[in-house]
């Protein structure tokens, strides 16, 4: 846990660190108005600064990536997206490429606030706060959107389920026409579908409409009054389709572009934006 919140947490820490003292630092010292003059041009300068620190922190949150993908290699050697990965869409900017995509955020983040503020300290506590609130902020209303994109419905037909073929039973809140808390067994099968979230139930009788679970409860006590707590939830999935609404798990890609292009676009914006600040920047 410590580990994987560590990895989200480096890049924004390298980019800024990297992106703050380019311009901030210069105007501190005072040595931006001769830095200038020399160059001639002040937006090759900060062309000429830009680009090395770009080529070392990407090279560098590169090599991070692979680290931490080795990690997981041995600490999970299996699971359903291959070695060393986690599919849950928090894991997302502790691994792979969106390490990468948010680094270059922290880094243009920080160029810019190193620029506009003047002063390296406050220019990295604004960067970091921007940086931090952005993605944290953003991240869910991207997943929401990509996961709306993404879902898909899977329909299980009923079927002679046995007690040993459920993994469990789920209480339901509801009752049989005895008075009785219906438990809703979990057919293994289901269960064990591998997802990235978003799993919700519904239930079909044949071609009829789609039923919440309470209305599929009304079905079972219309249609079986005499079936007990677990017998009602056992005539459920034996009778009726069981229809699961969920993200598929190959949709993991998807949101990890999503979220390196998102950010490192952002941060490629402030990177730009920062050439006409250090142009009309005066320097006392």
């Amino acid at each position: 846990m410590l580990f994987r919140s560590v990895a989200v947490a480096l890049p924004f820490v390298v980019g800024i660190l990297l992106g703050v003292p380019i311009v901030g630092r210069e105007l501190e010292l005072r040595t931006a108005a001769l830095a200038w003059s020399l160059s001639g041009d002040r937006r090759r300068w900060l062309l000429s600064r830009v680009v090395p620190a770009l080529v070392v922190g990407i090279g560098g949150l590169l090599v991070v990536a692979l680290l931490v993908a080795e990690m997981q290699r041995v600490a999970h050697p299996w699971s359903d997206l291959g070695p060393g990965r986690i599919p849950s869409l928090t894991e997302i900017g502790s691994e792979g490429l969106p390490i990468v995509g948010r680094g270059l955020l922290g880094f243009g983040v920080g160029l810019l606030a190193g620029a506009i503020a003047g002063r390296t300290m406050p220019a990295a506590a604004i960067a970091a706060v921007i940086a931090f609130a952005t993605v944290f902020g953003g991240a869910p209303a991207i997943q929401g959107a990509l996961a709306d994109a993404s879902v898909t419905w899977r329909v299980h037909p009923p079927a002679p389920y046995t007690e040993d073929q459920v993994q469990g039973f789920d209480a339901t809140g509801l009752e049989t026409a005895n008075g009785e808390p219906v438990l809703l067994p979990i057919p293994a099968a289901i269960a064990d579908l591998p997802s990235l979230g978003g799993t919700s139930t519904a239930f079909r009788d044949g071609d009829g409409p789609i039923l919440d679970l309470a209305a599929a409860v009304a079905l079972m006590r219309e249609r079986c009054p005499e079936c007990g707590g677990e017998e009602g939830g056992m005539w459920i999935i034996r009778t009726l389709s069981w229809l699961t609404r969920s993200i598929p798990l190959d949709a993991y890609g998807t949101f990890e572009t999503a979220d390196t292009v998102v950010w490192g676009a952002l941060g490629l914006a402030c990177i730009l934006l920062t050439f006409p600040v250090v142009r009309r920047r005066r320097v006392g």
